[in-house]
């Protein structure tokens, strides 16, 4: 707009000179230009013409004629434009950002995005595009969202907000600002945008909020909360706490291991806390209890809790809470495990650190043996799938309680060989060799887990 303006008056003072001049020529009422171009470079503007003149004959004539203008002296080195201040986009934001979204948005706020150039305001009307991806009841959705935008080219500042006039609360945003942007060097923006946010819930609804990391969710009805709030969530709150001393997670630890065993182990950790409209923290107990679920991985869905320090089933698991006085770890009474979703429910009456505590098998129900018939040296000897394994691979034992005693007989009774399991690993190895260190001879043997609270007994088969 600035480039047109600055041409129709350079083509206005060139039509007036030629009147000037008099003479054999007077000025035809056209003049018709053919373009302007600013230098990407030098910012150099200029532009090119063609006056129409009536000569003595009074035929029409056309001389075309091109001038440099002068420079713009708003144009850049010629570098993409860039936005300065994608970290306060959201000047009333009030939360950290995790895991990609800038948490604590108020509903009445605007995103206002800041250039490094002067950028071509007609250009942002396809490029931007305002989504919700999940909703206050925590599904996940595909909304796009009709946005409205101003841009001011004195601050080189671009502001945004819902058309509806205010967010919807306990939502997840995304904002995206295509490359199809351009400044007045007609250079595209050098990245496309793409910003989260979520905003902050209000209290007066149901609502069910999900971490960002997917790691957590909490159903909070209508009134649990006095104020609207928005929700922190700390996975790692051991190494990197927001306000619980992680010294009382161990003490906490080192307590329930102390009365209940060292195969009892806490994982899942969250930290929750709410903030209201004024960043101060929420405290003491909801008006109506939540319902909390933590997630936990089991990856290859073999029953136990991935990357946990010893192996835990997850049918032994149970969420508990922190209680931050007396550093304990305090059993929510309603727990519950769905290890088709991989998950733990409890209903809880406040926010502070949650865990889910689990533990290793103590029945000896589940142990197995195989492989059954053992024979190293038969026409399927090996240690694949179906194979009747390999002098070197033994007998294994599967399925252990936390700590075992394996007791293997011949058929007139006789112990052969004797070993215990305590490393929580579930597995034992039988190298088949008795006491004396000699090979078990051919034969049908039988075999007896025991822990502290029962036994299984089975049967083997060796073949040599």
């Amino acid at each position: 707009m600035l480039l047109l303006l600055i041409t129709q008056l350079v083509l206005s003072g060139i039509a007036a000179a030629a009147v000037s001049q008099g003479g054999e020529y007077s000025l035809y009422p056209r003049i018709f230009s053919n373009g302007a171009a600013i230098d990407r470079t030098s910012g150099e503007y200029s532009a090119s013409f063609a006056i129409a003149q009536q000569n003595p004959t009074g035929e029409p004539a056309e001389d075309e004629y091109s001038a440099a203008l002068g420079f713009y002296s708003g144009l850049g080195s010629g570098a993409p434009p860039q936005i300065l201040n994608l970290g306060s986009a959201i000047a009333g934001a009030l939360g950290p950002e995790v895991s990609g979204f800038k948490l604590g948005v108020p509903r009445l706020s605007t995103v206002s995005l800041q250039f490094d150039e002067d950028m071509l305001s007609e250009s942002f009307a396809s490029a931007i595009k305002l989504t919700a991806i999940r909703d206050r009841n925590g599904r996940q959705i595909i909304s796009e969202l009709p946005a409205g935008y101003s841009y001011d080219p004195q601050n080189r500042t671009l502001e945004i907000w819902p058309i509806s006039g205010s967010w919807s609360g306990n939502t997840f945003h995304e904002l995206t600002i295509s490359t199809s942007v351009i400044d007045y060097q007609g250079l595209s923006l050098a990245q496309a945008l793409e910003f989260r946010f979520v905003t902050m819930l209000e209290a007066g609804q149901d609502n069910t909020v999900v971490s960002p990391d997917g790691a957590a969710r909490i159903i909070l009805p209508a009134g649990a909360l006095q104020k609207d709030a928005y929700l922190v969530f700390n996975s790692s709150p051991s190494e990197s706490p927001r306000r619980v001393d992680p010294g009382k997670l161990q003490a906490a630890t080192a307590k329930l291991q102390s009365s209940r065993g060292k195969f009892y182990l806490p994982y899942a950790f969250n930290e929750i806390n709410a903030y209201d409209a004024q960043n101060s923290l929420l405290s003491g107990n909801f008006a109506k209890p939540g319902r909390l679920t933590l997630f936990y991985p089991d990856a290859d869905s073999d029953g136990l809790v991935d990357s946990a320090a010893t192996p835990i089933k997850q049918k032994n698991s149970s969420l508990y809470w922190l209680d931050e006085p007396s550093a304990m770890w305090v059993k929510l009474p309603d727990s519950g495990v769905n290890a088709v979703d991989r998950q733990v429910t409890a209903s809880v009456p406040h926010f502070t650190v949650f865990a889910a505590v689990g533990s290793a098998e103590f029945s000896a129900q589940d142990a197995f043996a195989y492989p059954v018939p053992f024979r190293p040296h038969g026409p399927n000897a090996g240690t694949g799938a179906g194979q009747t394994g390999a002098e070197s691979s033994g007998i294994t034992f599967m399925n252990l309680p936390s700590e075992a005693e394996i007791s293997v007989f011949n058929a007139r009774g006789e112990l052969v060989w004797k070993g215990r399991d305590s490393d929580g690993d579930g597995k034992h190895v039988w190298n088949v060799k008795n006491d004396d260190g000699f090979a078990a001879a051919s034969g049908v043997y039988f075999y007896v887990v025991r822990s502290a609270r029962d036994s299984k007994t089975g049967k083997l088969v060796i073949i040599r």
